[in-house]
């Protein structure tokens, strides 16, 4: 940082930082993609080391997390218009604490329709809410020169912040998990409050600007 402020044209001018709602979205994106992440690999973890599914049935089963988001992805400018990214953004994470909520109960003979579904379903639909809301504070209202220093700035931070969770995680499922199934399960319960506790975070810090007079959106 002491080198990059001394430079005429720094890889990260600090300028950007400046700004809360941009330092909020970055945070964000941190959470809400490193603890999909996190939350992904200990729902794999536990269909096929505990489960004993097949590859390509555990593969199978995210499918809701990619389809639904597709319906929903189309309809994100019209609804930023009327609500406001903001409030469209605090939506997205309270699905997405609802969705990590409903794994909780996860059990050695839980169905996937109840038990999997609703949350993969939850989180398709978040992440098209979550993921342009956050990209669109990350860089707004700044300046054309530094749009993609702005976006690639967000990209690192979601990368970051997969490394960083999916690591928290993991430790804490290794630290809690104990002998067999039902050990493992202690462990999943234990790691899967993880990336609950990051989107309930990031979901406290955007309420306050989700519950202002709504400003003119930017799309």
């Amino acid at each position: 940082m002491a080198v990059e402020r001394r430079q005429r044209s720094p890889l990260l001018p600090l300028g950007l930082l400046a700004s809360w709602p941009r330092v909020r979205a970055n945070l964000g994106v941190m959470a809400f993609v490193g603890g999909w992440a996190a939350a992904q690999f200990m729902a794999t973890l536990y269909m096929q080391e505990t489960r004993g599914w097949s590859a390509l049935a555990t593969a199978a089963a995210f499918w809701p997390c990619g389809v639904l988001g597709l319906f929903v992805a189309p309809r994100m400018e019209k609804l930023i218009g009327r609500f406001g990214v903001p409030r469209i953004l605090s939506f997205g994470l309270a699905l997405t604490v609802v969705a990590y909520g409903l794994l909780l109960p996860l059990g050695l003979t839980s169905g996937y329709w109840p038990a999997l579904f609703p949350t993969f379903a939850l989180i398709g639909i978040a992440f098209a809410v979550c993921f342009s809301t956050l990209s669109i504070s990350a860089t707004a209202g700044v300046a054309p020169e530094r749009q993609g220093v702005a976006s690639g700035l967000f990209q690192s931070s979601a990368q970051f912040g997969t490394a960083l969770l999916v690591a928290i995680t993991t430790a804490v499922n290794q630290a809690v998990a104990g002998p067999g199934v039902h050990g493992a399960m202690h462990g999943y319960h234990a790691a899967l409050l993880v990336p609950l506790i990051a989107a309930a975070a990031v979901l406290v810090l955007s309420l306050p600007a989700a519950i202002r007079r709504r400003q003119p959106a930017l799309v």
